[in-house]
């Protein structure tokens, strides 16, 4: 066994290492794998992205295409055009002669008709001097009728005088007329000799022209040819162009055909890649375990051969222990047998005592207890008592919120404290009103015993306006979740609150709620005024339900001041909004 344990224990000791190394392969292979994986899926995506990349360059070569079938159509037109324009040019070229010739007359005419008007300025300004002459002429012979006419006594002749200097007046007046018109006409005939050598220049920059556009449309005549020959090359290309984009567009088909062929193969690549990881990773964590179970195995091997030494000193004194043991049963015989004599001597001697109703009641009950109670209860009602009047106290303060509006006010009320009072003296009434009814029915229809008839009619009147206090600010707060938030208070207080048991015998979790609790505190007031009349353990119960009571009535009086100022200001937004309507 010994020999057969020390290969046991080299063998495992040798699966171990192989394990160790298994282990460290199958993470490399794990990581190689999960690396691969990784780069499969930025392989996967490279590749969506470059079949989107040849979508959209479908769709560009599309748009091309159709746009070189355009540029084919217009390089058409263009060259139809340029050859248009090439015999329309050919038609110009065959009358530039005359228009050179044409040019040329215009200038020798303008340079005559320049000549002509100069000598007509002239003359114009020698008739004009004339004209003026003559006016100051007749202007004197006016002037000299008039005193004639003004000297005679004739009326005849006086008559006569004036139809001249009227005649002569009129004459007069013409002259000016004229020497206006001829000033006129003089300074017409300057701005016309101007115009005319204005008109001369012109010309003879219009036979210079017409040399420049000659020569200049012999160039454009060529560079029109040169510019229809590229028309016709560059329709060629597009036609070249035309069929290689169509060309490009049916490879492009393809390469997406074959592209989607590879997207699908590097999905299932990703797939695959991804089960292969996991399973890489449960063979690296199998490894993993498989070699911690081996150093486990390695450790029991230890402690067997340790324990096969152990197991040869233990047979040895295995043996020697059995050697002991056949002494002992020697031993053991002996004193049997002598037990057997001595228990046959004890028979007879105590068949000589005589028994009676006193040794028989020694054997039945050999120690007498007296009972003590410390605080009597009377029946098992009496105990239940305390936590049925809270219970009872809670469950009529919430009833009390189905029938009785918490928020809404009977009237508007002056502020928010009024509204608070208005509230909680209807709630207070009846919280009173419930906690004498229960108390009458347990002492005059039940028959109750309790130790001071006044304190147990002020706990419980302390208690109902506590509950109320409490469930009214819970109520008007948050309204139907503040009643639900009652709901679970109660449940909590039934289990809690060590009304039906010792808080010591409620779950852990549930014990943390108890001091939380207003029902903890007037269950123990309740048992002290009733059963054990514990004066000063029933106020400390009180003041802690007084305390409650007051934090209740606080929150309250804040909830109903806010609503009060909310709606307070609400209203006073409608009234400004109807004073300004």
């Amino acid at each position: 066994m010994d020999e057969g344990i020390d290969s046991l224990h080299s063998g495992s000791v040798e699966i171990h290492e192989n394990l160790e190394k298994l282990a460290e392969k199958s993470l490399t292979f794990s990581n190689g794998v999960g690396s691969a994986a990784a780069g499969s899926k930025e392989l996967n995506q490279g590749l969506q992205q470059f079949s989107s990349g040849v979508g959209q360059m479908k769709d560009g070569q599309s748009e091309l295409l159709q746009g070189a079938k355009k540029s084919e159509a217009g390089t058409g037109e263009l060259a139809s055009g340029l050859q248009q324009s090439i015999e329309g040019f050919n038609q110009i070229e065959e009358k530039l002669p005359a228009l050179t010739e044409g040019a040329n007359g215009v200038a020798a005419g303008a340079a005559q008709l320049s000549g002509s008007l100069s000598e007509w300025s002239a003359a114009s300004n020698e008739a004009k001097a004339g004209a003026s002459e003559v006016s100051a002429g007749l202007d004197e012979v006016i002037s000299g009728l008039k005193q004639q006419s003004e000297a005679t006594g004739d009326p005849a002749e006086k008559a006569r005088l004036e139809g001249v200097i009227s005649s002569l007046t009129r004459i007069s007046e013409g002259s000016k007329g004229v020497s206006e018109g001829v000033g006129k006409l003089s300074a017409s005939a300057s701005e016309i000799a101007k115009g005319s050598n204005n008109l001369s220049d012109g010309a003879n920059q219009l036979g210079e022209g017409t040399s420049a556009l000659s020569g200049g449309f012999t160039q454009l005549k060529q560079a029109q040819d040169k510019l229809a020959n590229g028309a016709k090359e560059l329709k060629n290309g597009q036609g070249q162009l035309v069929s290689g984009l169509t060309t490009f567009g049916d490879s492009i088909d393809s390469a997406q055909s074959g592209l989607g062929q590879l997207t699908e193969g590097s999905n299932n690549l990703v797939s695959g890649l991804d089960q292969l990881e996991d399973g890489s990773k449960q063979l690296s964590s199998g490894t993993s375990q498989l070699s911690e179970g081996s150093k486990g195995l390695v450790t029991g091997t230890d402690k067997l051969k340790e324990g096969s030494s152990s197991l040869t000193n233990g047979m040895g004194e295995l043996a020697n222990g059995a050697i002991k043991l056949q002494d002992g049963i020697a031993k053991l015989s002996d004193g049997s047998a002598e037990l057997h004599d001595e228990l046959n001597d004890g028979a007879n001697e105590a068949g000589k005592i005589k028994s009676n109703e006193e040794v028989y009641d020694m054997f039945a009950s050999p120690v007498k207890v007296d009972k003590l109670p410390i605080n009597n209860v009377p029946n098992y009602g009496t105990s239940f008592a305390p936590y049925l009047i809270s219970l009872s106290l809670f469950i009529g303060a919430i009833v009390l919120t189905i029938i009785f509006p918490l928020r809404d006010p009977a009237v508007k009320p002056a502020n928010g404290f009024s509204w608070f009072i208005s509230k909680y003296s209807v709630m207070a009434i009846i919280g009173i009103c419930q906690a004498i009814l229960v108390d009458s029915i347990l002492i005059l229809g039940l028959g109750i015993n309790v130790t001071s008839l006044p304190l147990f009619f002020a706990v419980s009147i302390l208690a109902s306006c506590t509950f109320m206090a409490i469930i009214q600010f819970l109520g008007s707060a948050f309204d139907n979740p503040g009643r639900f938030i009652a709901l679970l208070i109660l449940i909590l207080q039934l289990t809690s609150s060590g009304g039906t048991f010792p808080n010591e015998l409620v779950p852990g979790f549930l014990q943390g709620f108890t001091p939380f609790l207003p029902m903890t505190y007037s269950i123990n007031a309740f048992r002290a005024v009733i059963s054990t009349g514990d004066y000063s353990f029933m106020w400390h119960n009180l003041g802690i339900l007084a305390i409650f009571l007051v934090a209740a009535l606080i929150l309250s009086l804040l909830y109903f001041i806010y609503r009060y100022k909310k709606l307070n200001g609400a209203l006073n937004e409608k009234q400004g909004d109807a004073t300004v309507h």
